[in-house]
């Protein structure tokens, strides 16, 4: 489950944190975060690692301004692996909109017809 931010929020340019929940009986072994940077129609980050809480059940991941382009959309997925070595169902994503940096005259989003699905 995402937590933060919401779909279609807009985020700061000065970064942000990515966050949620995951849960299994078995426990979580890993979270992988992967975001798409509309502007420049590339994955700034694929694979990373996210950090998980397994007291809390709280998985984390700091996004960062060397990973997106302000003013445009921002893919966020994460999928997370339980300790039986299973895929938990997926990738479960969201759009963002990340904000202008101050002093740029603001603009109308951009890009989020450039969604690629991850499977």
């Amino acid at each position: 489950i995402i937590t933060t931010p919401g779909q279609n929020s807009v985020v700061p340019s000065a970064g942000f944190t990515f966050s949620g929940s995951a849960f299994d009986a078995s426990g979580i072994s890993e979270i992988r975060i992967t975001i798409y940077d509309a502007a420049t129609k590339k994955y700034s980050v694929i694979w990373a690692p996210g950090i998980y809480n397994e007291q809390t059940k709280q998985w984390s991941f700091k996004v960062t301004p060397a990973m997106f382009t302000p003013g445009w959309y921002l893919g966020l997925y994460v999928t997370a692996k339980d300790k039986a070595g299973n895929w938990q169902g997926g990738w479960k994503s969201l759009s963002v909109i990340v904000e202008q940096d101050s002093g740029i005259e603001p603009q109308r989003a951009k890009g989020k017809e450039a969604f690629p699905a991850l499977k």
